[in-house]
């Protein structure tokens, strides 16, 4: 089978249909008058700044590619060749978006205009209506416990933390040059203080989010060459030792620029990762949030019954410009003596006691969730009395932010319980009651196929 597809209007995505078994092929042509032509259309101009990826299916015992891109707007031919099982076989042609590695902040400086775009949280009022939330699960804020220098004695501390509270804290590296000497390539000057890429490797086997730092003295005196060398060779070791691409970054001493201000370091780092974290203090406001530098802050007490400082801020909107309601709350952790940890503990326990509030998550699953639920389009296609189907794209890179969205979803009370499927696999969903009205949680990936939502009885009864 052979099928051609000319260029001009574009479609979101086609489904090609292989009848039989054998091998075939798919041809991309120029863009030609659509009133002549007896094919469907696509775009693929390049000043679009979309691309067409060919997508391998089960469907499919082989299928060849040219490049990771293939379609990537040359106004030239492009070719594909697969080769299909027995019987009737789908494969399909998918429209991919911008692909942005993170979000820049907008012009006017603000994400949002007023807290009604970002209130919450929020309950759809009629049936088959829905928005994915704020952030995941549907909670009222994030929050993120970092930890920075590579300081090993504190480690049992936090590992006895993450397994007393049930969460997954975020390392940020240093590697150079006390684990790895990332020029000589050999191990570093302090491993015994500062930890071994193995150390890394079972924090990351373990679900701990393992991201890089970097030493004060080694980069903020680089010029941006060096420097860009110095991240990448850290990035390449480090991802290579814990078997995860490294996607964000903890700026050294909070320093955007080099310590004698010549140069700006914030576009380098705008070029590998997907988030950085600074050192200004306070809750990250959601309408302010700039991705390539978060605020962070310590929190090691309780004041009135909360959290000192702006942690407990998430609930003010007195005032727009200065608010962090909603935000994302990150803590930044070194060295502890028994009594900051007696008073980091503190904090975790009001937290725990929250968590019907806080989404507790690691740096870069929130900074990954928060960009692509900012970036979203959410189309409700189908609602029939047991079934919905929708789409969620974003604009970013599909390769890097596989996140779940949390999508919220309006039923009535004849749904007692759900089951989802993303492209035909299963994905997490479940029923949660506000109000005596049932609503829909569901957990779909952007950029991975149609969800359908049926109704389904709930676990344990007999119909289920």
């Amino acid at each position: 089978m052979q099928v051609t597809i000319r260029a001009s209007t574009l479609l979101a995505g086609l489904l090609l249909y292989s009848q039989g078994t054998g091998t075939g092929g798919l041809i991309l042509l120029p863009e030609s008058d659509p009133e002549t032509s007896a094919t469907y259309a696509l775009s693929w101009e390049t000043d679009s700044g979309r691309f067409y990826l060919l997508e391998e299916s089960a469907d499919l015992e082989t299928w060849t590619s040219g490049a990771e891109e293939p379609a990537k707007g040359t106004g030239g031919e492009q070719r594909q060749s697969f080769t299909t099982t027995d019987g009737a076989r789908f494969f399909r042609l998918l429209m991919m978006g911008e692909q942005l590695l993170n979000l820049p902040v907008p012009e006017g400086g603000t994400r949002y205009d007023s807290y009604a775009q970002f209130e919450g949280p929020r309950w759809p009022k009629a049936y088959g209506e829905g928005h994915v939330t704020l952030w995941s699960g549907g909670k009222f804020a994030a929050y993120s416990i970092t930890i920075d220098d590579n300081i090993s004695p504190d480690w049992p501390f936090w590992l006895e933390v993450a397994e007393t509270y049930g969460w997954k804290l975020t390392w940020f590296v240093i590697v150079h040059p006390y684990v790895w000497d990332i020029y000589s390539d050999i191990p570093g000057s302090n491993t015994g203080f500062f930890g071994t890429l193995e150390e890394f490797r079972l924090l990351r086997e373990a679900g701990h989010d393992i991201q890089l730092h970097g030493a004060c003295s080694a980069m903020n005196t680089l010029d941006p060459e060096a420097y860009e060398d110095h991240l990448v060779r850290s990035m390449q070791v480090l991802g290579e030792a814990v078997g995860a691409p490294i996607l964000t970054y903890a700026y050294p001493c909070g320093n955007l620029s080099s310590d004698d201000g010549q140069h700006d370091y914030r576009e380098i780092i705008s070029r590998h990762m997907i988030g950085a974290r600074g050192t200004t203090g306070g809750t990250t406001p959601v309408h302010l949030l700039d991705y390539l530098n978060t605020r962070s802050l310590g929190v090691n007490g309780l004041v009135d019954g909360e959290p000192g400082t702006a942690f407990g801020r998430i609930h003010d909107k007195r005032n727009f410009l200065y608010s962090q309601y909603r935000g994302w709350c990150v803590t930044l952790y070194h060295g502890l003596n028994e009594a900051g940890k007696a008073r980091t503990i503190e904090t975790l326990d009001y937290v725990k006691a929250n968590e019907d509030i806080f989404w507790v998550a690691p740096f870069t699953d929130v900074a990954k969730y928060a960009q692509q639920r900012e970036s979203s389009t959410l189309d409700i296609s189908l609602v029939q009395p047991d079934r919905i189907e929708f789409v969620v794209t974003d604009r970013m890179k599909d390769l890097v932010f596989d996140h779940p969205l949390t999508v919220k979803l309006r039923l009535d009370a004849t749904w007692t319980g759900v089951v989802a499927r993303q492209d035909g696999v299963l994905i997490e969903a479940s029923v949660v009651e506000h109000e005596g009205v049932p609503y829909a949680y569901v957990e779909a990936v952007p950029d991975r196929g149609r969800v359908v939502l049926l109704k389904a009885a709930p676990a344990g009864s007999e119909d289920s």
